[in-house]
């Protein structure tokens, strides 16, 4: 452990707040990448089964309020999701 400070010890202060400010924002990075890899497969099973899409109690209240025919609110997910 006394290594360990010692170490730390001979970075400049400056080099220390850039290290601290990195370390920060590569945990950040990872908590978002875990998210994306976390959506991949809900957003496979409705590409293969758009149906699923309107199983949801969401989806199907937004159906329901915006008038949107279920086939066309299918077709406007996958424009919104896909199309940015």
């Amino acid at each position: 452990m006394t290594r360990l400070i010692s170490i730390i010890n001979l970075i400049p202060k400056e080099l220390e707040v850039r290290s601290i400010w990195i370390l920060i924002l590569v945990f950040f990075a990872m908590i978002i990448e875990t998210l994306g890899v976390g959506l991949l497969i809900p957003a496979l099973a409705v590409i293969l089964d758009p149906a699923k899409l309107l199983e949801f109690q969401f989806t199907r209240a937004l159906v329901g309020f915006f008038s949107i025919p279920q086939d066309s609110f299918i077709t406007l997910f996958f424009l919104g999701v896909f199309y940015q």
